[in-house]
């Protein structure tokens, strides 16, 4: 898209406002930081113009909504407000927070956002959470995976007999969606977000992907971690003051494990949309959802 056309669809004044940076992202999403001429204020327009993107676009605005009714220690949300939504085109409006950026050692946020989700978590058969898994993937990417689930959770109910616990969750919950400012910190980007999910799900999301990364060659070879990401996750949470036995901490990574196995499948199924995403994308979410399988099924032995 060109500047003039985004001008128009985000209906915007040139003697007032300016565009002062254009992001093209995948799935034919954009990111525009608009800045005023005479205050130097910012906000960020996102724009969403395929059907899977406008999908995110509309789960994000529930994530929004419903992180800014809660109340939690030194968490914020940016003011969100939808200023566009048919059925081709999603566009929101969203405060740009000034900060400095959060880094994966900085777990401030990380043990805030822990202490609500042990605090608001509620007690599920594990059996419900099969249905839980599938309407997550319907309502955030509008996908049934029903029918694929099927094999590997006739294993995990073999395996898994004790109910679960579940809370609300981001579903993105990275350094890199956190905006420090002051004392506080900011968080972004809920486009995977539910209200239902396990009640680790954003703690694991942010401690085990960046060391799946960083032992990827490892993991090729066919070499089982579960154990030392069960021992990794077990120490950290007793050094935030939370005494989680083994067996939960291996029951919430196995569930993780799974949705990250069949959401890394979804950019295979997109390519049917052309060019809403690019090969080495597409060939990356193949190789980790090997990777997340491979370690899902150690866990399943």
């Amino acid at each position: 898209m060109k500047n003039k056309n985004f001008r128009k669809l985000l209906n915007i004044n040139l003697k007032n406002f300016e565009l002062e940076k254009i992001i093209k992202k995948e799935l034919n999403k954009y990111i525009i930081i608009i800045k005023s001429r005479n205050q130097g204020l910012k906000y960020i327009n996102k724009i969403h113009l395929s059907k899977f993107s406008i999908k995110l676009g509309h789960n994000e605005k529930k994530g929004y909504i419903f992180f800014k009714k809660k109340k939690i220690n030194k968490i914020r949300v940016p003011k969100y407000k939808t200023i566009v939504s048919l059925s081709k085109k999603y566009v929101s409006k969203i405060d740009y927070i000034k900060g400095i950026d959060v880094n994966y050692l900085d777990i401030e946020a990380l043990k805030y956002l822990l202490k609500y989700s042990v605090k608001t978590k509620k007690k599920i058969c594990i059996k419900q959470y099969l249905n839980i898994i599938n309407d997550n993937f319907k309502s955030i990417y509008s996908f049934d995976i029903s029918k694929e689930l099927i094999i590997d959770w006739s294993r995990i109910i073999r395996k898994i007999k004790q109910d679960i616990f579940i809370s609300s969750s981001h579903g993105d919950f990275t350094h890199k969606n956190l905006i420090k400012q002051k004392n506080n910190y900011f968080l972004i980007d809920f486009e995977f977000f539910s209200k239902r999910r396990t009640y680790l799900y954003d703690s694991i999301h942010w401690l085990i992907p960046p060391l799946l990364k960083r032992t990827n060659n490892f993991l090729m070879r066919k070499i089982n971690f579960s154990f030392l990401f069960i021992f990794y996750l077990k120490m950290f949470y007793r050094l935030i003051g939370y005494d989680i036995n083994k067996n939960e901490v291996k029951v919430n990574l196995i569930l993780y494990f799974l949705e990250q196995k069949f959401f890394y499948k979804l950019p295979n199924i997109l390519t049917k949309e052309k060019k809403l995403l690019s090969q080495k994308r597409i060939k990356e979410s193949k190789y980790l959802s090997r990777i997340y399988s491979r370690q899902l099924n150690y866990l399943l032995k």
